[in-house]
C-alpha cells in the first residue's frame, strides 16, 4: 500500500490550490470493497475534479451535493482522470471505493477551483 500511496501522491500532484481531496485505501474490506470519502461546502463556481487510482484494476467515484442523486463513474486505475463541473455551491461529498476486496488499492481526488480558459 505504501508503495500505491506514493504513485496515487505522485498522479495527483500538489495539494496547493484544493477545495476538497482525499487520498487512502481502496480494499480493505470494509464495505463491499473499500470506500474513502470528503465532504466540505464549496462556493458556487467552476471546479475540476482530478482522480487517480493504484493497485486494481479500475475503481468508482461518485460525486454528490447533499440531498442530490450521486453522479458516478467508473475510472480505471493508473490514469489520471479529470472531470469538470459547475457546482451551485453548498455541501459536496465525492467518494472513491474499490471494487474488489482484498487489494491493496490506494486511490485520490483533488477538486480545485478550475481557472477561466484563455
Amino acid at each position: 500500500m505504501d508503495q500505491n500511496t506514493k504513485r496515487v501522491n505522485a498522479l495527483l500532484g500538489s495539494s496547493d490550490g484544493a477545495v476538497l481531496g482525499m487520498v487512502g485505501g481502496l480494499g480493505d474490506g470494509r464495505s463491499a470493497a473499500g470506500a474513502q470519502g470528503s465532504t466540505g461546502t464549496l462556493p458556487a463556481g467552476n471546479y475540476v475534479f482530478k482522480i487517480v487510482c493504484a493497485g486494481d484494476k479500475d475503481m468508482q467515484f461518485q460525486r454528490f451535493r447533499s440531498g442530490a442523486a450521486p453522479e458516478t463513474f467508473t475510472i480505471p486505475c493508473g490514469e489520471v482522470r479529470e472531470i469538470r463541473r459547475t457546482l451551485q455551491g453548498g455541501t459536496l461529498t465525492v467518494e472513491l471505493a474499490g471494487l474488489r476486496k482484498g487489494t491493496e488499492a490506494v486511490g485520490g481526488i483533488r477538486v480545485v477551483k478550475a481557472h477561466p480558459k484563455p
